[in-house]
Order: structure tokens, then C-alpha cells, then sequence
């Protein structure tokens, strides 16, 4: 797939802007049931983690008058519409699709006994986003806008997908590991903008060294 709007000279932009841009806390948060990391399945999951999560973020942000943006999947504003809304007060609401099935173009391995619904056709995929967003939709009195993909699985189909449903922004891919800055760009094809999610890997450095790269003095 080609990117529009990652030439060298917009990484160089990003590094010129970094003073301005740093001085934004944007916050963003995957609001799903409980991962069958132990117990349960990917069709089947315990809401626990949302339950007690989600007032515990909701609270931080408060305190600190940081607005975020919760991608919502569509089982949950079905299951809590109310917490949903009241959400939406303060946060803007997108969507993480309908029960966090794999939309993407391949299967994704994850740590868990439980192997990940993957949808292959097209249709089901288009009817399972559409359930999700009616169900936001209902939640929250408008469609949401916004998308990531569970697994952060998405390729050029389900971007059309999303084009189609009238989503206008994507988040779903992974900066580093597709070579592009963190900035925001538009996949050639369609009409979306595309915001990589910051990703810093660090499977091979200590979480000192993490924290001390996000606090130094720009």
C-alpha cells in the first residue's frame, strides 16, 4: 500500500514542531471487555476491566482537564449505553468495531488460548461495523467518526469499508513498525486521514529509560 504525505520533508516538519506539538496531552483508549488472557474466549469476555477501568481513567482525565477519545466497541454501548453517554459529555466517542472480531486482510497471533474471530468477507465485515455503529450511535445520539481496528489489523479493504461507512479518521496503524512518522497522512485511495498511534517498543529497553524519554525537557 502506498502513503501520501510521508515525504522526508514532513518528518522534517515534525521534528521543527515538536516544541508546539509536545505541548498536547493526546490521550486515547481501546474501551473493550476484559481480553481472554486467562479465562473466557474473544466471542465471550468478562466486562470486569470496563467496569472499574473506565471510572478510574475517566477520573484522571478529569482531574488534569485532558479530553480523550475512547474507540468503543460496539458490544459495550449495547451492554452500558448510559455509561457510554455520560462518557460522551466530556470525551469523544469512536469505534473499535463490533465485539473486537479481526476485520484486517490476515489472521493475527495473540497471546491467548482463545484464537480471535478473524472475518474474511467483505459483507459481514461491512454488517458487523454498521451493528457497531448503530449501537454507538443509540448510546450516544450521533455515528462515530473515529476508528481503530482491534489488533490494529487493517489493510486497504477495510479502509474502503470505512470510507464507505463514512468514518473520517483511522488510527490504526502502528508507527514504527510501518515506517512512517507520527504525523497524520492519507492512504492513497481513499478518503480517510490516517493518525499513526504512537507506539514506542520496548520489549529491549527498561521502562526507566522510557519514562525519561517522554519527560525530558524539549
Amino acid at each position: 500500500m502506498k502513503f501520501q504525505g510521508c515525504e522526508q520533508k514532513n518528518i522534517h516538519f515534525c521534528r521543527q514542531s515538536r516544541s508546539l506539538l509536545m505541548k498536547y496531552a493526546l490521550f486515547t483508549c481501546d474501551t473493550e471487555f476484559t481480553p481472554p488472557w486467562n479465562i473466557g474466549t474473544w466471542r465471550e469476555r468478562d466486562p470486569w476491566t470496563f467496569e472499574v477501568g473506565i471510572k478510574e481513567i475517566t477520573s484522571l482525565l478529569a482531574k488534569f482537564g485532558i479530553r480523550g477519545t475512547f474507540f468503543c466497541e460496539g458490544t459495550v454501548a449495547e451492554r452500558y449505553p448510559s455509561v457510554v453517554a455520560e462518557m460522551a459529555k466530556d470525551h469523544l466517542i469512536g469505534c473499535h468495531g463490533y465485539n473486537h472480531e479481526n476485520y484486517g486482510g490476515r489472521p493475527v497471533h495473540v497471546w491467548s488460548e482463545s484464537k480471535p474471530v478473524f472475518i474474511e468477507d467483505k459483507n459481514e465485515k461491512r454488517q458487523l461495523l454498521i451493528k457497531a455503529k448503530k449501537a454507538i450511535r443509540k448510546a450516544i445520539g450521533k455515528d462515530p467518526e473515529v476508528f481503530v481496528a482491534p489488533f490494529d489489523s487493517i489493510d486497504i479493504t477495510l479502509l474502503k469499508i470505512l470510507e464507505e461507512l463514512e468514518f473520517k479518521v483511522d488510527c490504526s496503524y502502528y508507527n514504527y513498525s510501518h515506517g512512517l512518522p507520527t504525523l497524520f497522512f492519507m492512504p492513497e485511495g481513499v478518503n480517510i486521514l490516517e493518525l499513526p498511534l504512537t507506539v514506542i517498543y520496548c520489549n529491549e529497553m527498561k521502562y526507566k529509560n522510557v519514562i525519561e524519554a517522554f519527560t525530558y525537557d524539549r
